[in-house]
This record gives C-alpha cells, structure tokens and sequence, in this order.
C-alpha cells in the first residue's frame, strides 16, 4: 500500500506506516531521496512553513517529515544545496526569513567552497541573498567569513557580544 506525502502538489509515493518514519529516523537520506525527489522535500518544508510551522513537534502533520529530514546528518553538500535551491524556487516571499534562519544558517560554514557558492548563487537568486539577513552565525564562523556573510546579504549580521 502507498499514499501520497502530501494532498495536492507532492507526486511522489510514500508506504504507508512505520516504515517511512523508520526511513527518516534512520536518517536514510538515500533511501528517503528514492522516494521524494529534493523538489518534493522543499515543496512539503515549504507547505509546512507556510501554514505557519507548528509550536511543537507535530508528527501527525502531513509535511513534518521535511522538516524532520532537514535534521539529518548525512545530507551530501551537492544535495543541500539543491536543497536550498529548490526552496528558494518553492517559497515564496514570506519564507524568506525562515529559510534563512533555518536550512541556510545550518549550511553556512568556513568551508570555501560553500562560501563561493553561496556568493555565486546570492548574486542570481534574490530570495536567496535577502535570507542571509537572517543567518545567525557569529560564534559558528571565522569574523573573515562573517564579513563575506555581510556583503551577502548587504547588512551587518548580528555579533553576539562575548
């Protein structure tokens, strides 16, 4: 038995019961990325998030399972920035904000190559670049990527004060 993830604009089959969220837990990011394709993943992130997120963990939401794969360790650099592509095509302006604060402030790091891309992709995608004003990442990063994080996003990031 299969059902859809999601009523209305996720394609892709899912079984039905445990096994799914077995999948997720597991952290199978290659077994959950056969079933939902990257487009499917940020559709349904973006579906939960525009209904506003819920307060509390809600497994019982038909879209959680997106956000809960955003948690997993393992995802590969090329698939996250898929990832991040994919939502800045799916979401609309009002995401925004939580693109930045979540999936983009997770992948944000010293690493030059991300930087350069993220650079690169910020100069093309405006959704993207206006989500680094909600980065947080002083403290996680060198202040030599933080400045590059600045020009991103054409602000000051926030500095914690040690």
């Amino acid at each position: 038995m299969v059902r859809s993830i999601r009523a209305g604009c996720c394609r892709c089959l899912i079984p039905r019961g445990q096994g799914w969220l077995e999948l997720v837990e597991a952290e199978d990011v290659d077994a959950v990325l056969s079933i939902a394709p990257v487009d499917d993943v940020a559709q349904a992130w973006c579906s939960y998030e525009s209904r506003g997120g819920s307060r509390e963990l809600s497994y019982d939401d038909p879209d959680w399972w997106a956000i809960e794969f955003f948690m997993m360790r393992g995802i590969s650099t090329e698939t996250y920035r898929r990832l991040l592509l994919a939502l800045c095509e799916y979401g609309d302006d009002s995401l925004v904000g939580i693109i930045g604060a979540g999936p983009l402030e997770n992948f944000v790091s010293d690493d030059e190559e991300d930087l350069a891309w993220l650079e690169s992709q910020a100069t093309r995608l405006p959704r993207l670049r206006a989500a680094f004003a909600n980065v947080w990442a002083h403290g996680e990063v060198s202040e030599q990527t933080m400045l590059r994080l600045d020009r991103i996003a054409g602000i000051r990031l926030p500095r914690r004060k040690f």
